[in-house]
Parts: C-alpha cells; sequence; structure tokens
C-alpha cells in the first residue's frame, strides 16, 4: 500500500479593508476617463481537460473513453457497464486487488471519476466525494506507485489521461469539501476511504493572520 498522501493548500492572499476600499475607487475613476483593461474574466463553464475525454459537457454523457470501454469488454464487463455501472465498478476493483496493473487502475479511476460526476450533479455530495477519493487513489498509484515504474510510459497518451483524471479528482473533492464550508483556511480536513485516510491541510504562509483569509477560489473557475 502507498502511504496517504497530505495536500497542503497555500491559501491566497487579501487586502487589508483599507487598502482595498481604496482599489476599488481608483477602479472607479480610471473607468470614467477611457475603458480599463481587464486582466481576468470569470468562465461561465470551468476548465476541465476530461470535459472532451469523457464527454461531460454532453446530453448523454458522461462516457468511458475508447481504451477503458476496451478494458471492460475484455474482462466481460461491457454490458454489465451499460446495466449497473455501479457493479461494473466493483468488479474492477477486485481486479485491481488480485494485481494492480496500469490498465486496470485507470479504468477503475475513469470509471469512479464518471460515477462521482453523476452524483454531483444529483447533489448527492457523499457518494460523490466517494467516487472522487476513489478515483484520486487509483490515479495517484497508476502514477507513483513503485510496483508500477517498470510499466510506466510517460510517452503513452494514457498517462496524461491518469494525470487529468488525479487533477480533477482532487479539485472536485475540495469543491464538495469548499460548498459544505469544510475547507477553511488554517484548518486540517480528513478524507476516510474504504482503503487509506487523506489528511488536506490548509497553510497560510507569510504574515497574513489566518483570520483575514475569506475563502478559497479556483483558478480554473477564472480567464486570465
Amino acid at each position: 500500500m502507498l502511504s496517504s498522501p497530505v495536500w497542503r493548500l497555500l491559501a491566497g492572499w487579501r487586502l487589508p479593508r483599507r487598502l482595498a476600499v481604496w482599489g476599488v475607487g481608483l477602479l472607479l475613476l480610471s473607468a470614467v476617463g477611457c475603458a480599463a483593461p481587464r486582466y481576468v474574466s470569470t468562465r461561465t463553464v470551468r476548465e476541465n481537460p476530461l470535459a472532451s475525454t469523457l464527454q461531460l459537457m454532453r446530453y448523454r454523457g458522461p462516457q468511458v473513453s475508447p481504451r477503458t470501454a476496451a478494458v471492460l469488454q475484455r474482462y466481460g464487463l461491457d454490458q454489465v457497464y451499460e446495466q449497473e455501472p455501479s457493479d461494473a465498478l466493483a468488479r474492477m476493483l477486485e481486479f485491481v486487488e488480485q494485481q494492480a496493473g496500469n490498465e486496470r487502475l485507470f479504468a477503475v479511476a475513469e470509471l469512479a471519476y464518471i460515477e462521482g460526476k453523476k452524483a454531483d450533479r444529483k447533489g448527492l455530495s457523499s457518494k460523490a466525494l466517494d467516487h472522487y477519493t476513489l478515483a484520486l487513489t487509483n490515479s495517484y498509484q497508476y502514477l507513483f506507485s513503485p510496483q508500477l515504474e517498470p510499466l510506466r510510459n510517460p510517452y503513452d497518451p494514457q498517462f496524461r489521461g491518469a494525470c487529468d483524471l488525479y487533477n480533477q479528482a482532487l479539485e472536485d473533492s475540495l469543491r464538495l469539501l469548499c460548498a459544505e464550508n469544510q475547507l477553511k483556511p488554517g484548518q486540517t480536513y480528513t478524507i476516510e476511504t474504504p482503503d487509506r485516510n487523506f489528511t488536506i491541510e490548509t497553510i497560510a504562509r507569510g504574515d497574513w493572520d489566518v483570520n483575514e483569509l475569506e475563502r478559497f477560489e479556483f483558478v480554473s473557475d477564472f480567464r486570465v
């Protein structure tokens, strides 16, 4: 088993109240004379590299990638997945427990992420978090397990896909925690899964007091 990773988030800085007021005033004055340039704008749809691969935004999505579909067919689970995706995921987990190969780990990570997205859209945050962390653990093992080092190929497009699954599963997990106001600067949160626990530490660095930090924002919500 891998040691449980610890994620440390660097809290963003916020201007003191007095400086913030003067900053707004300057922006308003400059807007009177001419149009001020916009350096950052809010995205209408969050940036997610898996949106195209897994058809997250399509009416019939999300759907598995062709490579994961081939794995399901290889293990005779393609029809099972069509009827009951959770059963197919459970069966793939059994195969991973028997032997954690790259193809199996990737398939489990992708299937779990898709089920997490489905639960997230239905407002089932606890179920979504369970699936996101399952996607997180398996993509982490795919990328960093010493036992799989001889099989790991960074030039394989699947490796890039595992990176995207890891990053997006982590972000979606943190989004759920932020939405439930359970992730605050200076606090620690633990996620428990059947095979391991995760500790998320939020650390504020510098001379700023933790009480001056209001909330976290996600870079993928903004366009520079």
